[in-house]
């Protein structure tokens, strides 16, 4: 039979390993948890940048974002983060495409090693913003 204290130590030890796994999920991501996602093609979020990048801020506003759009690169910057590159349509002005970048999460890597150019995929970023004409994201991860 087990004793009063063999019980209060289990109960202690419970109570422990709870507070330690909710401490895990700190307030930061308990609010990206909750966000609202805001969801749009490549070639959409550059028009709409392009027709009004103060509107289209504010369409998104502290929402994450899906992007889906076709591939036209995959590359690595010089400090070894992988970036995913989606066609955003040919741009009249310059005569070019520009791609859109989508700099991924460290542990993304592996997953974009099996990217394809041409192929089409959905990456979910922490922001967006405009830069260089082109939407830029952040702390994104592929949806596959």
């Amino acid at each position: 039979m087990r004793s009063t204290v063999d019980i209060l130590i289990t109960l202690a030890a419970s109570w422990l390993i709870n507070q330690s796994s909710s401490a895990d999920q700190s307030p930061d991501r308990r609010k990206v948890a909750q966000r609202s996602v805001y969801q749009a093609t490549a070639v959409q979020l550059y028009q709409d940048y392009g027709a009004n990048e103060v509107a289209t801020q504010n369409k998104i506003g502290n929402a994450r974002i899906r992007v889906t759009g076709t591939i036209v690169a995959i590359t690595e910057t010089s400090l070894h983060h992988t970036k995913v590159h989606l066609d955003t349509g040919f741009n009249p002005h310059t005569g070019f495409v520009g791609p859109a970048g989508l700099p991924l999460t460290d542990d993304q890597k592996p997953l974009a090693a099996q990217l394809l150019k041409g192929q089409a995929v959905a990456i979910l970023c922490d922001k967006m913003i405009r830069a260089a004409f082109m939407p830029q994201g952040s702390d994104c991860t592929l949806e596959l």
